[in-house]
């Protein structure tokens, strides 16, 4: 409606998202419960459930290769013999051909239920360990996000001030560069996090520390009424130097 003006306390816009969900689908439980739907507190109280779940998941898997291994068994009598080296083969020479069959045997079907244990479960463990890194992901990219705005005004107000001529072009590229850099700080710390190569507190945080230190340097440059690169500081030695070796081709 061109031309049309309204004036309004409180406005609410429905956006139809039908074709990403399908429709009356958008008040099911996977779409409520996901982390992207969910407010800071509302993180804050389930991730601990979350981990309980895939705690407990890990207690029972671990339990039962325990089990399947009779692992208990192995400690039942204490050794009070300090050995340095125990040869496997020869304690095997204790006991008879058909024994010792048995007893390899026994060990294979054995290591081979605690390997099939572990497999089986390994999707599902893969999965929960995921989501949670989601979660936690989620909530401290939240919180280092809110801080990342105070760091880019450190980083943005000084370039304003030191950059105060050269037309469109070096603030740009600059501008460009800096975004570049978190963005991709951002992203490699938020995949590595959600792998679990590191931990989601710092894969959240991973770019906020790489924009620190630009922050103070450009903010302390500025206050000191520096520009933003010390030119002379390179180019003047190697002037010197060519002046020196001038002088003396002209003597």
């Amino acid at each position: 409606m061109p031309a049309s003006q309204a004036t309004f306390k409180e406005y609410e816009f429905n956006i139809d998202i039908s074709d990403l969900v399908g429709d009356g689908q958008l008040d099911e439980q996977r779409f409520k419960n996901s982390f992207k739907m969910l407010k800071l507190n509302q993180l804050q109280d389930t991730i601990p459930v979350i981990k309980d779940s895939y705690n407990t998941i890990l207690s029972l898997r671990a339990k039962s290769i325990a089990t399947i291994s009779k692992s208990k068994e192995l400690y039942k009598y204490s050794d009070t013999l300090n050995i340095k080296y125990l040869d496997s083969t020869k304690i095997l020479n204790n006991f008879s051909l058909k024994d010792k069959i048995g007893i390899l045997n026994g060990a294979k079907t054995k290591m081979n239920s605690a390997l099939t244990n572990v497999k089986n479960n390994m999707t599902t463990i893969k999965r929960k360990r995921k989501t949670l890194n989601f979660f936690d992901s989620e909530y401290y990219g939240r919180i280092a996000l809110s801080f990342s705005c105070l760091i880019l005004f450190f980083i943005g107000a000084p370039l304003g001030s030191i950059i105060r001529k050269g037309g469109f072009g070096l603030p740009m590229i600059l501008a460009i560069s800096i975004y570049v850099l978190y963005f991709f700080g951002n992203t490699f710390g938020k995949n590595l996090a959600e792998e679990s190569s590191i931990s989601s507190l710092l894969g959240s945080w991973v770019s906020a520390m790489i924009m620190v230190p630009f922050g103070i340097l450009l903010t302390r440059r500025a206050t000191k009424d520096k520009g933003l690169f010390n030119v002379d500081a390179i180019t003047q030695p190697i002037k010197n130097f060519f002046l020196k070796f001038k002088s003396k081709k002209d003597n």
